[in-house]
Order: C-alpha cells, then structure tokens, then sequence
C-alpha cells in the first residue's frame, strides 16, 4: 500500500508524503460526489482547513529571498482559480505562481507576474523574452515555445447535465457533439486536431460560469475543464450545480512554463528544469499543494 502512495505522491510532484497524499486522495475521491450537496457543509475537513502552515525558504525572507536577481516576466491567466488568477484586489493569487516564485528562487531569478486573459498571453509570449506559466503541450504550441518538464498536472473531465450523459470512452463519442471550450486553451493534441477536423462543434467563453451557464441553457452537451477549477465553480455557482462529470477523464495533461523560440531561452528553461528537480526531491511542494486545497474548497 506505501508503493502506491508514494506513485501517488510523485504524480503530483512530490515526494512520498504519506499523510499528505491521503489528504488529497480523500478530497479528489469525495468531493466529486458531495460538492453539490445538500449535506457538504457537515463533511470534516478541519485537518485540511487547519493544518499548521509550514515555512517555505522565501516566506522566510520576507521579500529579500530576490534581491539583487535578474528580473524574469512570466505570463499568466488572469481568470483560471484556484491555479493563477487576479483577486478583487488586483494581487496575483494561485498554485502556479507560488510554486514559479519557489522554482525561480533556486533558479536565481526574480519573477514578475503579468497576468492577461488567456489567449491574449499566448500571443504576448509568442513575440519576446517573456515566459508563460500553466501551457498544456500541443503540436501547434512547440512550433513557438521550449518547453519546460512539466512541473503539476491537471484531470481534465467531461461535464454534462445531470440525466443528460452520454456514452464515453474516447474522442470518437465526442463526434457531433457542441462543446463548451475555455476560450483559447488547448486541451491536447488529440483535442485540437478533432476540434480542427470539425469533429464536433465549440463554443468559447472567456470564464468557467460562462461554460456552465452555456450548459444549463442547452446551448452545449458538455464542456470541458480540470475537475478541481470546476469543482470550485460548483461550490458557488447555480448553473454549475446542475451538472456533473463523465465517469472516465478525457485526459491528465501536464503543465508546463514555456519561452517563445525567438528568445533563444533554452538556458532558461534548463535553470527551471533544475530547480523543479531540487524542490521535487526536497519535497518542496507541500505547502503549496496544501493552500491550494483549502483554496479549492472555499
């Protein structure tokens, strides 16, 4: 049983951590069935909401741990929650750059966050020096960018009306169906190639309560993101309590940081390919997972 909590653990980029794991195996198994349930308020996650905060080295110098640092602009979504986002106060929140500002710091750089709508950050990338944080891999994209080793991966889920599903088991049964799409994302390879081939019909909005609405309207038949974003939708957003996912995921896609070819930043990426081994063996990410948890469910 330890060999599978430890692949567990490593399939989240960390080190086996056995109690961490069992944390995060018992929200992704549960949470699914009782998010949108009446009785959700009296599950006890307090080990989770409560759990004592570990100190991570950049906490520890208040702000100094950059000083005198070359300084790296990453791009980032301005509208993905609880992974990169931009709160009501205008600050950068989310998982993917806590753990950026933990790989850049052993990388020995300082990173700058501008955070954009999404497509509008693919393009900016595409022209200069910049960085990219959170890209799903796809054929067209490795014609522009070096990519990193993908450094957390997402579950990507098939959401439909309740009562309304539908037979899954590959891209095939998607055929004819209109899908609600995260306007500019890219869902893998195989995704884009069907979607480019008219396979099935898209519809994009800009946010995830747009995607749900669409589907409560019945202006689609399901749409598509990761299971924590929409989970976290679910627990606040009318429309998205109406549904739920297809038993089998589409995929699990990994993310990555990326620089444009033209910026000839292979170097760079080595710098974060380094880091993120350090602070995998070094169990570096645990804090991190830990707040996005809490950060999912409220």
């Amino acid at each position: 049983m330890n060999e599978f909590y430890k692949g567990l653990g490593l399939r989240f980029g960390l080190l086996y951590s056995e109690n961490l794991v069992m944390k995060y195996l018992a929200l992704i198994i549960f949470l699914p069935f009782v998010a949108i349930s009446q009785d959700y308020v009296d599950i006890d996650l307090s080990d989770i909401l409560e759990e004592k905060k570990t100190t991570t080295i950049i906490d520890k110098t208040k702000g100094e741990a950059f000083k005198g640092l070359p300084e790296v602009i990453f791009l980032m979504d301005e509208d993905y929650p609880p992974y990169m986002y931009v709160d009501k106060e205008k600050k950068i929140r989310g998982l993917y750059p806590s753990m950026i500002k933990e790989i850049s710091f052993r990388a020995g750089i300082k990173p700058k966050f501008e955070a954009l709508r999404w497509d509008k950050a693919v393009e900016e990338a595409k022209k200069g020096n910049k960085g990219l944080i959170g890209v799903y891999k796809s054929k067209m994209r490795e014609n522009f960018f070096e990519f990193s080793e993908p450094f957390y991966d997402e579950i990507m889920r098939i959401y439909v009306l309740k009562g309304k599903g539908f037979p899954y088991e590959q891209i095939s049964d998607l055929r004819f169906k209109t899908i609600g799409w995260k306007k500019g994302f890219s869902y893998g390879s195989r995704m884009d190639k069907a979607r480019k081939l008219n396979y099935f019909k898209v519809i994009e909005k800009k946010s995830l309560e747009e995607l749900f609405d669409d589907l409560a309207a019945g202006k689609t038949n399901c749409l598509v993101i990761d299971e924590i974003s929409a989970l976290r939708v679910q627990l606040k957003h009318k429309s998205a309590q109406k549904a739920k996912h297809l038993e089998l995921p589409l995929a699990e896609i990994p993310v990555y940081v990326v620089f444009s070819k033209h910026s000839k930043q292979k170097k760079m990426i080595e710098k974060v390919n380094k880091a993120l081994l350090e602070l995998q063996l070094e169990q570096g990410f645990s804090k991190m997972i830990n707040s996005f948890i809490r950060d999912a469910i409220h």
